[in-house]
């Protein structure tokens, strides 16, 4: 799933937090 990858990059790029709270978005 290309969101899946974003999710990642994002996560790579930003901090933790902020991978947290994609994910939360990401999965509802």
């Amino acid at each position: 799933m290309p969101a899946e990858s974003k999710a990642k990059v994002i996560e790579r790029n930003r901090a933790p937090r902020v991978q947290i709270a994609y994910d939360v978005e990401t999965y509802g």
